[in-house]
């Protein structure tokens, strides 16, 4: 059962991002599918309780990340150690997509040459197939400016998909942030800001030492344990 706090908007992204997969544009050729399409029923199913998130989502974040956290830690790294990042709840990749396309803008505009390692995970196993196919709607347009489209982005008849340098800098997988070892050797962490992970946070926070830690949420500003500014060992 749907629940009653979900909001309108989000049921209809998610119905649209359907037909956009399957190449349709009228909701009565849709419902047409889902009655004689064995699989589609399924597949609509699974992307209404997936936690489809979009790119870029939270501008006060990424805009932090992006003037801040992203040029200082891309300057002081040492040039011949890749940057090693972990996106916990990353859903469908949206988050871990937007976080790889600013370092690697930075990195190019740096002309540093060292090498991005993401690592992205999420305890849905769904959501990590979807990360890792890459193909996104066409309506990632109002989320992802014209210049990045083109640059991480190839255009196909149903939407976009990543392109392979976004791709290859990103190892999705299933992890279950509370119960399974954590990522080490970390730079940079992007955790879920949500109450069932407050455990999973308070770890990771004793477990590593990383020069910044980023707790994503809906007020960046009073992110818990904020920005801190030790160097990994």
């Amino acid at each position: 059962m749907i629940s009653h706090s979900t909001k309108a908007g989000t049921l209809e992204r998610r119905v649209e991002r359907r037909m956009a997969l399957a190449g349709i544009d009228d909701v009565d050729r849709y419902i047409e599918l889902l009655a004689g399409d064995g699989d589609e029923p399924r597949n609509l199913a699974d992307d209404l309780f997936i936690n489809v998130t979009r790119f870029f989502r939270d501008k006060k974040a990424f805009d932090l990340l992006a003037e801040t956290i992203v040029p200082e830690l891309t300057r002081a790294h040492p040039a011949d150690r890749p940057i090693r990042i972990w996106v916990a709840g990353c859903s469908t990749g949206e988050e871990a997509y937007s976080i790889a396309m600013l370092f690697l803008e930075q990195i190019a505009a740096a002309r540093r040459g060292m090498k991005l390692q993401i690592f992205a995970s999420d305890i849905d196993a769904d959501a990590i197939a979807t990360a890792r196919e890459g193909l996104y709607p066409p309506a990632i347009e109002a989320d992802v400016a014209a210049e990045r489209l083109s640059r991480f982005f190839t255009r196909e008849d149903h939407g976009y998909r990543v392109s392979r340098e976004l791709r290859s800098a990103i190892v999705f997988s299933v992890h279950d942030v509370v119960a399974d070892a954590p990522f080490s050797r970390l730079d940079l962490i992007s955790l879920p800001q949500s109450s069932d992970l407050s455990a999973a946070r308070g770890a990771a926070a004793r477990a590593f030492a990383v020069p910044f830690r980023v707790a994503r949420g809906r007020d960046p500003v009073s992110w818990p344990g904020g920005i801190r500014g030790r160097r990994r060992r």
